[in-house]
């Protein structure tokens, strides 16, 4: 939607097409950096500006959502150039739990990224909403006192946050539109203090306002950071030891919940496409 020239933030339904939700709207979600269906659509980015936001990507500044809009706009207009042709741009770097994690949204309640410091966790989680952002209702957790602008901390480690104000404001995303124009949230969180507490009072919001949907209302991408997740010490290779801790976990967790193992160590097409990205910058 256009307004003035303006372009008016819209919001995905279940199934198909777009919402624009009323103006105040998010203004009322305190806790939430509501990512739009339409996200930079119909905007003109400077070039200066867009090469500084990624250059200091790649030095290690806090992703932003324009890394992501970047990396779109940029494999658009590599499309004619062939994968293996030397000097083909790099967006975004996507790690290898990208599309193990995409699958696990799709049959899933929860899900766990089990993450070393650095390993970019944050930025993969991003990559995943932003790919998903014309499906589902993306948001991440934030602190309401800093700004909204994912410039900074994601999600804040203040632990007298109250949760059921953080329930109420996922479900009156989810419920935004009216009945027959809800969707489900994909909310990304990063608060290792807040993941039990925030399921609870979720599970109880739903309940008390007696929600019942054909799909899921809401799901959770919960980042856990782990000071080591280990090396493959018995000989498997990353991939099936990946397989084996999925197997494992399977038989310990419900169905409702699974995790994603992501590592500060690169596999070898990881490596080369980092390799490329410094040739280019």
């Amino acid at each position: 939607a256009v307004v003035a020239g303006k372009v008016i933030p819209t919001l995905p339904k279940a199934g198909c097409g777009e919402i624009p939700p009323e103006n105040e709207f998010r203004d009322s979600l305190s806790f939430l950096d509501v990512l739009s269906a339409n996200e930079f659509e119909g905007e003109q980015i400077e070039p200066a500006v867009a090469l500084e936001t990624e250059s200091d990507f790649y030095k290690g500044t806090p992703p932003k959502w324009m890394n992501v809009y970047l990396a779109d706009v940029k494999a658009d207009s590599d499309s004619s150039v062939t994968p293996t042709e030397k000097g083909k741009a790099i967006g975004v770097i996507k790690r290898d739990g990208y599309e193990e994690l995409r699958e696990q949204i799709m049959s899933t309640s929860t899900i766990n990224i089990q993450h070393e410091t650095g390993s970019g966790a944050t930025t993969l989680a991003m990559q995943v909403l932003w790919d998903l952002r014309k499906q589902f209702r993306c948001t991440v957790l934030v602190n309401p006192s800093t700004d909204k602008t994912f410039n900074a901390k994601q999600a804040q480690k203040d632990l007298s946050l109250d949760t059921k104000a953080i329930a109420k404001q996922v479900i009156r995303l989810f419920e935004t539109g009216g009945p027959e124009k809800q969707n489900t949230v994909l909310l990304l969180q990063d608060n290792e203090h807040l993941n039990n507490s925030l399921q609870d009072s979720l599970t109880r919001e739903i309940k008390e306002q007696n929600i019942h949907a054909r799909f899921p209302v809401v799901i959770v991408i919960h980042c856990m950071r782990k000071v080591i997740l280990g090396e493959n010490a018995n000989g498997k290779t990353k991939e099936e030891e990946r397989r084996h801790q999925n197997q494992e976990g399977s038989k310990k967790e419900t169905k409702s919940k699974t995790k994603v193992t992501l590592r500060t160590q690169l596999s070898v097409s990881e490596k080369v496409s980092f390799e490329n990205k410094e040739e280019e910058l």
